[in-house]
């Protein structure tokens, strides 16, 4: 979902890039993003794909496939899932799950906690990739926030996400719609949005929580459009608090996202590359229920991909 900020983009800040472009960087995941994005697949009868325990298998089946290509690309993939639900996105929080994975509704585990089936597939996709060799990170909230910390702190790529939360979390740069089968995606950076909009990165962020994001609802009638166009004219939150145009009740609620999005809670990590651990990956998938036939193909393709990943697996600060 995210916010709605990127309708005050111009054509001009979208920088189309190929999956060839990307070889041999390093780029954040927001793996939280991905997990739904492969939940929601479902087979040619519009039913999930589930194993031999019932359950869903479709994010392991997504990962496996990812990480294969993310080898035979030579891009150093880190992944980040969210840690511990924020309070303030969990109003929005149910809303995204019944949009994203309203299938699961067909499922009679979800009679008793919609959340279970989700949690369970975070956690297992979380243990799946550790076992791949890449690097994998529990955020502590949420897990653009800390993607963002890396990109910042590590000089990485891009953090790539299918919102532009990673912007207002402050990362230099984010790639929308990134893909392995050679469809557009597009790489946007912080400093070059914030000059042609003539704001700062803390009026990114008010013009943001203005018009609505996951963590909070926006003012009545205010879009991104107008939001702009308040900063514009009034340039902070207070201004607009002095000139009545929010209530100090509503200020002060906007306040606290705000400084959440400038100040989130992350993590200091070393983050570490090891070559695949093909026996427990075997020994991971059929006991969730994928056939042995299905293993056997991925670790297959897993061996291919990364014979095939030239740069020597070590410490990300060895090459930093």
């Amino acid at each position: 979902m995210g916010s709605r900020i990127h309708q005050l983009f111009p054509k001009s800040v979208y920088h189309l890039q190929h999956i060839d472009d990307l070889k041999e960087k390093t780029i954040v995941f927001d793996g939280s993003n991905f997990l739904c994005r492969y939940l929601s697949a479902i087979t040619k009868d519009d039913t999930p794909i589930v194993g031999a325990s019932g359950n869903p298998i479709s994010h392991l089946i997504g990962f496996s496939y990812f990480v294969v290509n993310s080898y035979l690309y030579k891009i150093r993939s880190v992944f980040v899932f969210d840690g511990t639900e924020n309070v303030l996105k969990h109003p929005l929080f149910e809303k995204r799950l019944e949009y994203t994975l309203k299938w699961m509704n067909t499922l009679s585990i979800l009679k008793k906690n919609k959340y279970v089936l989700y949690k369970r597939a975070l956690l297992e996709s979380y243990e799946y990739l550790k076992l791949t060799g890449l690097p994998v990170i529990s955020a502590p909230s949420d897990g653009e926030s800390q993607g963002s910390w890396l990109v910042k702190t590590y000089d990485f790529f891009a953090l790539s996400t299918n919102d532009y939360d990673g912007l207002l979390f402050g990362s230099p740069r984010i790639l929308v719609g990134f893909n392995f089968s050679k469809k557009p995606i597009y790489l946007l950076q912080l400093n070059e949005i914030l000059d042609t909009l003539s704001i700062s990165q803390r009026q990114l962020v008010e013009i943001a929580i203005l018009s609505g994001t996951d963590y909070n609802e926006g003012l009545k009638n205010i879009g991104p459009k107008r939001a702009y166009m308040l900063i514009q004219k009034y340039e902070s939150l207070e201004a607009l608090l002095e000139k009545k145009i929010v209530s100090e009740e509503r200020y002060k609620t906007l306040n606290v996202v705000r400084e959440y999005f400038l100040s989130p809670p992350v993590t200091d990590v070393k983050l570490y590359f090891s070559a695949p651990n093909y026996y427990s990956i075997q020994q991971f998938l059929i006991s969730h229920g994928l056939s042995k036939k299905r293993v056997y193909t991925i670790i297959s393709k897993l061996k291919n991909g990364y014979s095939k990943f030239n740069s020597k697996m070590e410490t990300l600060e060895s090459y930093l």
